[in-house]
């Protein structure tokens, strides 16, 4: 129940020609979002789909438990037990259990070198944020990805998680790894339009990991990206509350994903419809907005 602010920024990153051996594509690491569970078990199913020439494609379930019950999780946000400081204390939800399983067969994070070199993490969220890829701020790989995607389709975004060391996500187990957001999409259901673009990505991210290891593999040099313009999250703004912490408030209509804010435009409302706080000078945009998870 908030929405993240973004600054638009430009970024190149040279590609390290490093050869893709290994992908993972996950979902339900949310139990609730019903798309990626779905274009994950139709791939289980489906294994000539995403099956290429020049490396592995293995595909997993992240959270049955919460999949089962249709719910977001069961104990904990296991996204958020992915930590090395999660990862190294005693496991006691569900969540964080599995999590350990996840992180062998995808890292380990501890170790230098990870099983696998690419982690694909399925989402989708009740805000309109359309189709975003979001990743580390040094994930060569990621963004290479995401600027073969903005080639194909208008509607691809590359966000940025913050700038830190460590992440308690589930990709950030791989050598590299960004979540695919779609929405929007209510929570416990599936959508049929965002369903089938979604593995219409999925189909052209894996094109695009072959036709680099082919271009690697065939001793063509590295090259340098283009510019690629991404989104950095940069701060979080919550609902006014009341004073028992309650929600009290409303986003303005006004505010759109990947929209940019104007000065002075309306941010959010009181319950009786008039606006509370207002934008000021900074250069941002709103993304996740009206998320219901949050």
């Amino acid at each position: 129940m908030r929405r993240s602010m973004a600054a638009l920024a430009k970024t190149v990153l040279k590609d390290d020609g490093h050869v893709v051996r290994r992908v993972a594509i996950v979902g339900g690491t949310h139990g609730n979002e019903r798309n990626g569970i779905f274009a994950a078990r139709h791939l289980l199913k489906d294994t000539k789909r995403a099956s290429r020439s020049t490396f592995e494609t293995t595909v997993d379930l992240a959270n049955p438990a919460a999949i089962a019950v249709n719910r977001r999780y069961v104990d904990e946000d296991m996204n958020r037990c992915f930590s090395r400081e999660m990862l190294g204390r005693k496991a006691t939800s569900r969540e964080a259990r599995r999590a350990e399983v996840l992180d062998q067969a995808l890292g380990p994070k501890a170790a230098e070198e990870r099983r696998m070199d690419l982690v694909i993490d399925l989402h989708n969220t009740t805000s309109d944020c359309g189709y975003a890829l979001m990743m580390r701020r040094d994930d060569a790989l990621s963004h290479a990805l995401c600027a073969t995607l903005q080639k194909q389709y208008e509607d691809v975004r590359c966000c940025e998680w913050d700038d830190k060391p460590d992440h308690a996500t589930l990709p950030s187990c791989g050598r590299s790894g960004f979540t695919l957001e779609v929405g929007p999409v209510p929570q416990g259901v599936a959508d049929a339009v965002t369903y089938q673009k979604t593995l219409e990505l999925i189909d052209s991210i894996l094109d695009a990991v072959e036709a680099r290891n082919q271009a690697l593999l065939s001793q063509k040099s590295s090259v340098t990206l283009e510019p690629l313009e991404v989104y950095r999250r940069v701060d979080h703004v919550d609902f006014p509350r009341d004073d028992d912490h309650v929600v009290a408030g409303l986003i303005a209509p006004e505010v759109i994903d990947f929209k940019p804010l104007e000065p002075g435009q309306p941010l959010l409302l009181g319950l009786d419809g008039e606006c509370v706080k207002t934008h000021g000078e900074s250069d941002l945009t709103p993304f996740f907005v009206n998320e219901a998870a949050y």
